[in-house]
């Protein structure tokens, strides 16, 4: 099987309005990444607050995403759950509904040992047909993979990638070499998506294409070209922009920015609240025009 992630995959945001799903701007939304010619949309991940979303909303959002993608973009539909029937279950909706793939997150909550992660994704990968992406968010799940549990998780056929959140920038560099040709190591932090292509690295999903995706595509272009001089370049043009949107829990800054440049309203679900700090901001507006893509 040909190498599957590659390139630049947006975390895509959900636009809610009055606590419903803004159908007609989700659309937007997804058309709007098809225009920058991203690789890819994770729609229900994280920063899609895929856990306050109803059974019945996230298969909404899913037979959009199909609809609005097939054939333009790869639609990566999120599976978060903290047991292997729950994933399953989501897995096959997925599936069901046309995903190109899924994107698995640690079981959270649970702090399982290695042996346990591998018994879990190994279940849903037996379990379904459909390429799997882990997702590995040490911050939001409270456990990391070990090197050893991702060359073992890489030889199941369809487990082809890690989005990797976690904050250990040697990963890629000590896995170079031991992982088959197939499975990819994509960024999960725009910050830090220089350094991990750098170290192997093949792409990014990242937050921050949500609001400049031709930038954020632009710059894993000239990553996988091997341009770092101008990559370099483009990168420290959005550090500003990076540390604005970082400021708050993830979506609450992203959607604000969304609001300001009239993409979307700021609107996110408890238990998050959106941005009340003026300062902020007023900095998330100043780096989104500097960087002049609204």
């Amino acid at each position: 099987m040909t190498k599957f992630f590659k390139g630049l995959y947006t975390a895509q945001i959900t636009p809610f309005k009055n606590e419903h799903i803004d159908v007609p701007v989700f659309e937007s939304l997804l058309h709007r990444q098809i225009e920058a010619k991203v690789d890819g949309v994770v729609i229900a991940g994280s920063t899609g607050e895929v856990s306050t979303l109803e059974l019945d909303e996230y298969k909404n959002l899913l037979k959009i995403g199909a609809k609005v993608l097939k054939g333009k973009s790869q639609f990566v539909a999120g599976v978060s759950a903290n047991t292997p029937p729950k994933a399953i279950k989501l897995a096959k909706i997925a599936e069901d509904l046309g995903a190109d793939a899924i994107m698995c997150v640690m079981p959270y909550y649970n702090k399982a040992p290695q042996r346990g992660l591998i018994k879990y994704f190994e279940a849903i990968h037996e379990a379904t047909n459909i390429p799997m992406m882990l997702y590995s968010v040490p911050s939001r799940t409270g456990v990391d993979f070990v090197d050893e549990t991702i060359i073992e998780l890489s030889k199941f056929d369809r487990i082809l990638g890690l989005k990797d959140s976690a904050t250990d920038i040697e990963r890629p560099l000590r896995l170079y070499n031991k992982l088959p040709k197939k499975f990819s190591l994509l960024s999960g932090e725009d910050t830090n998506s220089v350094a991990y292509s750098a170290h192997s690295g093949v792409g990014l999903v990242s937050v921050v294409s949500n609001i400049a995706p031709k930038l954020c595509k632009k710059l894993q272009d000239l990553l996988a070209a091997g341009n770092y001089p101008e990559a370099l370049e483009l990168q420290s043009k959005l550090m500003k922009l990076y540390k604005a949107i970082f400021v708050e829990t993830n979506p609450i800054p992203i959607k604000f920015a969304a609001s300001y440049m009239k993409l979307c309203n700021a609107e996110v679900r408890s238990p998050l609240a959106e941005m009340i700090d003026k300062d902020l901001m007023k900095n998330i507006a100043i780096a989104i025009d500097e960087i002049h893509e609204h």
